[in-house]
This record gives structure tokens, sequence and C-alpha cells, in this order.
């Protein structure tokens, strides 16, 4: 039944906007763009929702029923949506060119359309084709419908994940970053980047005054003095058991101890700038994130973001544009990134969406910070071993073979990524 919907509508989107596609998109847009219109589109004016209502079916020997096409712009993301009431069936993502056209991604074809604002409620909608206009239809400005009605703090993303019963977090946008020189901490901008080992200076003379930032850190390094031998950010050290807090192998980051973590002892600049804002993730909650919570398979994906991999996390209750050819981890069972390969405009919808993706940033050892192969990712938790000894710290790892929960010593730079609660 939702299989002959979905199709229904495909079916009906494309009689809405027409379905020529454009066959030389580069020659078709020189040629449009060189034409004039006082009334083209300004996105600033655009950010908002519009909808056209039709009916749908016009036998007068039945009751009169009514569909609704919405189209909701943003500055991070341009989506249609379609409406039967309240209920959100389908999305599609858009993409501008320029500042008159945008286009439909469809998979096999693109459709350009121009957009040209009436007046203040009222747009425009014309399907191009090469040879001429298809018939234009109106759209009334209505109730803005946000893309994502989630509305996170500083410097999370805008999706709610579940990592416990009754209990939810935001991720950060990005990796926790940090400047020896200047003893400051940031998140990465964007959710792909890595500045780690670029330099290979990780060097025991270096490590604390290093002008570049770097994104590896010894667990517990957080710079609070009061559990870890040598607490210092930045630091590579041979010994093990230095990363102990309060010299016991067995003690996590938890209770007078939490601020061996970088969230919780740290200001974050670009997070809030306050301490006690932050965290990592627990063992246990990572483990509920990937294989409890409902819909948990279906809730993930391996791939890569600009040609970086990683893996997609999809909050709580996602619904994907269908556009947005991503296969979850339930529908390939495996962790080849070569399953997905999103570009960074397609992923911005998706994070507007509250998408999160950590990259494999590799990992960093005591030696010269050797750099052991950027590809796979290792991310810390809270919390000491319980397989092979305690002196170990349990991680989320993955690589193209394999993901999950590993333990590993603590004398080791891994990633840290950030989580808020949900309150």
């Amino acid at each position: 039944m939702k299989k002959n919907m979905f199709l229904t509508f495909l079916l009906t989107l494309f009689m809405f906007v027409g379905c020529d596609p454009i066959d030389n998109f580069n020659d078709f847009d020189e040629q449009i763009t060189n034409e004039t219109d006082e009334t083209d589109v300004n996105l600033e004016k655009l950010c908002g929702t519009w909808q056209l209502t039709e009916c749908i079916n016009s036998n007068s020997t039945e009751e009169i029923a009514y569909r609704d096409f919405t189209l909701t712009f943003e500055e991070s993301g341009y989506v249609i949506k379609r409406y039967i009431g309240v209920e959100e069936i389908e999305m599609y993502s858009f993409t501008t060119v320029g500042e008159t056209f945008v286009y439909l991604e469809t998979g096999n074809s693109d459709l350009i359309y121009k957009l040209i604002i009436l007046n203040d409620s009222q747009l425009k909608w014309q399907r191009y084709s090469l040879v001429d206009t298809n018939e234009e239809q109106i759209f009334e400005r209505i109730e803005n419908i946000a893309i994502n009605k989630i509305v996170a703090p500083e410097g999370c993303i805008n999706g709610e994940f579940s990592v416990g019963e009754g209990k939810k977090v935001y991720f950060s946008k990005g990796n926790l970053t940090y400047l020896p020189c200047e003893n400051r901490f940031r998140l990465h901008e964007f959710q792909q980047d890595r500045c780690a080992m670029l330099y290979n200076v990780y060097t025991t003379d270096k490590c604390l005054t290093w002008e570049y930032w770097i994104d590896l850190f010894f667990w517990g390094t957080s710079g609070w003095d009061g559990g870890v031998y040598d607490y210092r950010p930045g630091t590579r050290n041979n010994e093990n058991s230095y990363f102990y807090i309060n010299n016991d192998m067995s003690q996590g980051m938890v209770g007078e101890y939490a601020k061996a973590d970088w969230g919780v002892y740290n200001k974050i600049e670009n997070g809030g700038n306050k301490e006690g804002l932050w965290r990592v993730l627990s063992a246990d909650e990572v483990t509920y994130l990937f294989s409890k919570r409902p819909g948990t398979s279906g809730l993930y994906a391996f791939g890569y973001l600009d040609n970086v991999n990683g893996v997609f996390i999809f909050p709580d209750n996602f619904i994907c544009p269908k556009n947005i050819p991503i296969q979850t981890y339930k529908e390939t069972k495996n962790t080849n990134p070569k399953n997905n390969e999103i570009s960074s405009s397609e992923f911005a919808l998706l994070e507007q969406l509250g998408v999160v993706f950590l990259p494999g940033g590799g990992k960093a050892t005591y030696l010269a910070g050797t750099l052991i192969a950027p590809t796979p990712g290792w991310y810390w938790t809270s919390t000491t071993g319980v397989v092979k000894s305690p002196s170990y710290v349990q991680c989320f790892y993955f690589d193209d073979e394999k993901f999950g929960m590993v333990e590993t010593v603590r004398n080791e730079g891994h990633s840290v990524r950030l989580v808020q609660e949900v309150k």
C-alpha cells in the first residue's frame, strides 16, 4: 500500500511539474540567465512556505478531494513537501542556480524551473523545457512550515537522538579541535572537517606549544589537573597509566571526575563558551544509539561526504528526501563507504534535517605523533574497559569492514565528538 502511494505520488508530482528533462543543462542555463525580469526571485524574500492546493477529483458524482503541494525555502536548504491534511508524505530537495532558477534533482534527470515573486503573498512557478515554457502555476504564501522544527542550542545540530530510555542528546556541529599555543577549544566548522596530523608534528617537545589546530586527543586530557597525571590537551606520552583518572584504572569520566571530559571542563568558543555544557557519550549510550533505539538499523549509514569517509547518523523519526540517495546499514548490511557518496550541497539539507556525520579521523600514537591510516575512525567514550582490562577505554570504531565498540589503550589520540542533553 505504501509503495503504491509513493508511485502514485511520483506520477502526480511529475504531472504537476511537467516531466521533460533538460538534456543540455549548461547551454540552457546560459540561454535563460540572459533573460531579464524585474520580478525574478530574491532568495531572501523567498524564505518561508508557499502552498498550492489542487482539486484531485473533478468527477461531480464523487466527493471533491484536494491535495497540497508545499514548497519550503530556508537558507540552508530547499525542499518540496506534499501534505494531505497535516500529514507529511514525501520530501524532495532543490538546488539553486544563480538567484533565479532551481532544479529538482530526480536521480536520472534534472528539471529546471523559474520562480518569480509576484507580490508578498504569491509565487509564480514556471517549468522550462528546451523549447518552451509549460503551464504556470501560482503558489500562495502560508504560515511558515520549518524544514526542521527543532531548534538546538548554539553549536548543536538540530536533531534529537535517543541514547537511553527517556534520554536524548544533541550532537555538536563538528569534532572538537584545540590550539595548543593559545589553549583554545573550538568545534570544527563543518562536520566533515579533519585537521588530524596534517603536519605530523605531535612530538613531545612541540605538542603543547604547536601553532596549528589539532583534533586527536589522548584520553582524559581536558586540561583539568584534578585527576589525570598527564592532563594537558595535546600531550603525547608512552605511559598508559599516565592517563588513569585519580590513579585508578577503573575510574571513568563521571561524578567528581567528570571534569576529565573535555566538554565538561572547557569553554568551547563556538559552542556556548561556558563550562559544563558538553560531554562525550558513555559506552552504554553509544550502544543504545546504534542498536537499541527504535528503527536503529535504518537510522545510520556509511559513506563519503565530500570524499571524506564516515558514518551518517539520522535523528529519531527521520524522513530522508527521496532524491538524496542514501542506503542505510539496514539496506546494505555492510560499512563500505562507497554505498553512499554525498556532496556538500546534498548534505546541507540533510544537516538542516538533523543528520550527524562522524568523519574517519584516524588516530595518533605517542611515537612522534604517527598517524595510523586516516580512513578508520576512533571516537572516545567516557567509559573504561570491561572485557580486556579497566586500564583500557571503550571507544566507537569503524572502518570499511566493521564497526562497533572496541577497547583501546589510553595513550593514543582519538577523535572527540561532544553532545548536549535535550532538556
